[in-house]
């Protein structure tokens, strides 16, 4: 559940460990966080960098859910990198109303 940007033995979760006979192919990279602007967040090794390679489903969204774009408000993807599958979107901030009047 681990970034690919990370130590490679640091890439596999816990759900993936079936024990010392398992293939180099568990540890591959299964999902895509990207964007068309840098992506920020306190979560990722480094901010501003991408796209990330996260070899869980769940890791990537969560993660794409807590990050932002810089500028702020850019749509946020989690793609399944075999299918090229959109799993996750976060769309781009919506503006409050009355925002234009100051």
């Amino acid at each position: 559940m681990v970034l690919s940007n990370l130590r490679p033995t640091m890439l596999r979760s816990e759900c993936d460990k079936t024990g010392p006979d398992s293939s180099e192919e568990d540890m591959t990279p299964q999902f895509r966080i990207e964007s068309n602007h840098p992506i920020a967040s306190r979560l990722l090794p480094v901010s501003g960098s991408q796209p990330y390679l996260v070899s869980d489903r769940a890791l990537a969204v969560a993660v794409a859910a807590k990050s932002t774009t810089r500028p702020l408000g850019a749509e946020i993807r989690v793609v399944h990198v075999p299918t090229g599958e959109v799993v996750f979107r976060k769309s781009p901030a919506a503006r409050p109303e009355g925002q234009d009047e100051l």
